[in-house]
C-alpha cells in the first residue's frame, strides 16, 4: 500500500506536508468550493475545467497591474461568447483575422501602419483589400504620393468631388475653379462663351457654324483679308473700304452683269464708253446730270428690234402722262386693257364701230354668235298699232301688209299670211306710243312664253303663236315663224324664256276641204 501524507488545517488554511509533495486527485474527481459548491476544478480526462456555476468567475482582480496569460505562444485561445476589453487591445500577431458580419468600432479614426516609426517608405502599399473574385482595393503608392482605386468612385446623386472643399466635378457641370485643361474632345457645347484669352481655334478641315454675329479684329479666308473697313487680298489689302451708304474702290472692277436698284445693266462697255467721248461738253454733263432714269429705263434704249413680243399684264410701255404736265411714265399692258376695255373678259366695249368699206366677219370656233342688246337699245316705232294699242316687254309685235302699213299688238295679229314678224318689244319710252322694239337679226332677247309650256331646254326652236308669244310646240294652223332658238333654260315657274333673236317665215298651213256628192 502506498505511503500517503495527511493533510492538515488550521488557522483557517489547508496544509500539505512538505513542499516536494503534491495534491493528487483522480479524473472525474472535482474539487468544489463554495457554500454551493459553485466554483469547480477538475479534469475530465482529455480537457482541464475552472467551472463557475453562479456569479462572475474573476481572475486576477484583486490586485491592479497583475498581468493575466491565457495560453502558451504557440497555443490559440478561444473564446466561447462575446469578449469586452474595457483597455486597449493589442495585437502583436503578423495577422488579424476577424469573421463576423459587421465590424463596429466605436472610434472615429481608424489608424494603419502604426508600426514604432511610421514613413512613407512604410505606409507604400497599405490600405484597404476588399475580397471578392478579384481584390477590390484602396491602397497608398508611396511613389506617386497618391491613394489608388482599383475600381470607379461613384458619387450619389446630389453630391460632387471637392479639392480644398471647392467643387471642381457634379454629375453635370464642371465647377468653375477648374479653368485649365488639356481636352482634346469634347461633346456639343450648346452654352457659354469664348473670350479674349482663347488665343486660337484650329478645326482642322471641319466647319464652323453660325446664326448669329460675329465679331473679329481681322478675319483672313485663304487670301482674303478683312480688316476693320478694308477688304482685300493679302498683296493689296484695301481693295475696297466700306463706309456708311458707300463702297470705295481702289482699283478695277470687273463683273459680268452690273445690277443697279435691282435691275441688270445690259449696255456693254463700249456704249457706256460714249460718255468718255472727247467731244462730250461740260453742257452735256449738265444734262446727264438732270436726268432721272433707272438702269431699266435707260436699258429700253438698247432694245432689239423685229422681233415679235408676247404682251403680258406686267409689260410696259413708255407714254406722256397729259394728267401730269406730260411727265414720261410707264403704262403697264394691264393699264392699256382697262383703257381699251376688258380684254380679258373676251369682249369690248364700243358706242360706234366703223369699219369703212371693209367686210366685217364674226366667227367663232365653236358655239353661236349672239348679239346681247340690252335695256334701252333697239328702234325705236311711234307707228299706230292696232284696236288695243298695248304692248308688254317681251311681246313679239307683227306687222300688217301693204294694205294697211301698220304695226300690230298681239292681240290684233290674225294669223294670216298679211302679218309678219318685225320684232320684240323692250320698253315703252314715253306715253304717246313710242317703243322701242328689238329688231336686230340673231340679238338675245326675252319674249313672253305661253302658260303650259313649261320645261324647255336651251337650243330648242321657237315659234310665234296666235297671242304674239313665243312657244316651243309647232303650230298647226296659220302662219308657221319661227321667231329663234333658246339660249338659256326655262321652267314652269318662268313666265319668259331668253333666245337668239332669229325669224324665219316657215309654212302657211291651208284648210283642205273635200266635197262629197
Amino acid at each position: 500500500m502506498a505511503n500517503y501524507d495527511l493533510i492538515g488545517y488550521g488557522s483557517g488554511k489547508i496544509h500539505k506536508p512538505s513542499s516536494s509533495d503534491h495534491l493528487r486527485i483522480g479524473d472525474t474527481s472535482r474539487i468544489k468550493i463554495g457554500a454551493g459548491e459553485d466554483l469547480e476544478i477538475y479534469h475530465d480526462g482529455s480537457n482541464s475545467f475552472l467551472a463557475n456555476e453562479t456569479g462572475a468567475l474573476n481572475i486576477a482582480t484583486l490586485e491592479s497591474g497583475i498581468a493575466v496569460n491565457i495560453g502558451h505562444s504557440t497555443s490559440e485561445v478561444t473564446i466561447g461568447d462575446n469578449l469586452t476589453v474595457t483597455g486597449n487591445l493589442t495585437v502583436n500577431g503578423s495577422t488579424t483575422t476577424v469573421n463576423s458580419t459587421t465590424l463596429q468600432v466605436d472610434d472615429k479614426n481608424l489608424e494603419l501602419g502604426t508600426v514604432d516609426t511610421p514613413t512613407d517608405t512604410t505606409a507604400d502599399g497599405g490600405g484597404i483589400t476588399l475580397k471578392g473574385a478579384t481584390d477590390h482595393t484602396i491602397l497608398w503608392t508611396n511613389s506617386t504620393d497618391s491613394w489608388d482605386f482599383s475600381e470607379h468612385v461613384n458619387a450619389i446623386a446630389g453630391k460632387e468631388f471637392k479639392i480644398n472643399n471647392v467643387s471642381v466635378l457634379s454629375a453635370t457641370t464642371l465647377g468653375s475653379s477648374v479653368v485649365g485643361s488639356s481636352l482634346t474632345s469634347v461633346g456639343a457645347l450648346d452654352s457659354g462663351s469664348i473670350t479674349s484669352g482663347f488665343t486660337s481655334i484650329d478645326v482642322g478641315a471641319g466647319a464652323i457654324t453660325t446664326t448669329g454675329l460675329g465679331t473679329f479684329g481681322s478675319l483672313a479666308v485663304d487670301d482674303v483679308v478683312i480688316n476693320g473697313t478694308t477688304i482685300g487680298h493679302t498683296n493689296d489689302t484695301d481693295l475696297l473700304t466700306l463706309t456708311n451708304g458707300l463702297v470705295t474702290v481702289a482699283g478695277e472692277i470687273s463683273v459680268t452683269t452690273l445690277d443697279i436698284g435691282g435691275t441688270n445693266v445690259t449696255a456693254t462697255a463700249a456704249e457706256l464708253n460714249y460718255l468718255d467721248d472727247d467731244d462730250l461738253t461740260a453742257a452735256d454733263l449738265t444734262k446727264l446730270a438732270a436726268l432721272d432714269a433707272t438702269a431699266a429705263e435707260i436699258n429700253l434704249l438698247n432694245a432689239s428690234a423685229g422681233s415679235s413680243v408676247t404682251l403680258a399684264d406686267g409689260d410696259a410701255i413708255i407714254i406722256g402722262d397729259s394728267g401730269s404736265s406730260n411727265q414720261t411714265k410707264k403704262a403697264l399692258m394691264s393699264d392699256v386693257k382697262t383703257y381699251v376695255g376688258t380684254i380679258a373678259a373676251g369682249s369690248v366695249a364700243a358706242d360706234d364701230i366703223t369699219t369703212g368699206n371693209a367686210e366685217v366677219n364674226v366667227a367663232t370656233s365653236f358655239g353661236a354668235i349672239i348679239i346681247d342688246s340690252p335695256t334701252g337699245v333697239g328702234t325705236k316705232v311711234t307707228e299706230p298699232l292696232g284696236s288695243t294699242a298695248s304692248l308688254s316687254s317681251g311681246d313679239i309685235v307683227s306687222f300688217q301688209g301693204a294694205s294697211a302699213g301698220r304695226l300690230l299688238d298681239p292681240a290684233s295679229r290674225s294669223g294670216s299670211s298679211t302679218s309678219e314678224v318685225f320684232g320684240v318689244a323692250l320698253e315703252l319710252i314715253d306715253g304717246a306710243g313710242t317703243y322701242k322694239i328689238a329688231t336686230v337679226w340673231g340679238t338675245k332677247v326675252t319674249v313672253n312664253k305661253p302658260d303650259g309650256d313649261d320645261s324647255i331646254n336651251i337650243g330648242k326652236a321657237m315659234y310665234l303663236d296666235t297671242a304674239g308669244k313665243a312657244t316651243s310646240s309647232v303650230p298647226t294652223s296659220g302662219t308657221i315663224y319661227r321667231v329663234g332658238y333658246t339660249v338659256a333654260a326655262s321652267n314652269d315657274t318662268n313666265d319668259t324664256v331668253e333666245i337668239a333673236w332669229m325669224p324665219q317665215f316657215i309654212a302657211e298651213l291651208w284648210s283642205i276641204i273635200y266635197y262629197f256628192n
